[in-house]
């Protein structure tokens, strides 16, 4: 990589950490309702934790390599939208889920590996297959 790409990488991570902090700083006391009562639920073979509160957010941010918390938290904060971290029982894979909500009911929107890499067919189906049941959990509990 040559030196001008470097200065544009460590620009844009700065750029990403400033967002961060202000976030941190506008949102520190900021508390939502999760829409999980569980913090984790295994289905199919697969670990769903709701991301539910902003250093979790944040968190999953740095460690996927991606823009969630820059992008999202507000959203998530606005009960607009909600995001998982999805593990295999293996640990093999880690993605994260993103969807969409839409009165009571999840719409599936991304699911993501690090440095946000699209997750193959077979992962985006068991993660709609997560959404399918979930929104038949959240229809029940009304």
């Amino acid at each position: 990589m040559g030196l001008f790409h470097q200065a544009i990488h460590w620009h844009a991570h700065l750029q990403k950490q400033e967002i961060i902090a202000q976030l941190k700083k506008n949102y520190a006391e900021v508390v939502w309702q999760p829409l999980m009562v569980e913090k984790k639920i295994q289905f199919a073979g697969w670990s769903f934790e709701e991301l539910a509160d902003l250093d979790r957010i944040i968190e999953e941010s740095k460690w996927c390599h991606h823009c969630l918390a820059v992008s999202y938290a507000q959203r998530i904060i606005d009960g607009e939208y909600v995001a998982f971290h999805m593990a295999s029982e293996t640990g093999m894979h880690h993605m994260t889920l993103g969807c969409h909500l839409q009165g009571s009911q999840l719409v599936y929107d991304q699911l993501e590996y690090s440095h946000n890499r699209k997750a193959e067919y077979f992962f985006v189906n068991v993660a709609l297959q997560f959404i399918s049941w979930l929104n038949a959990q959240l229809i029940s509990l009304k």
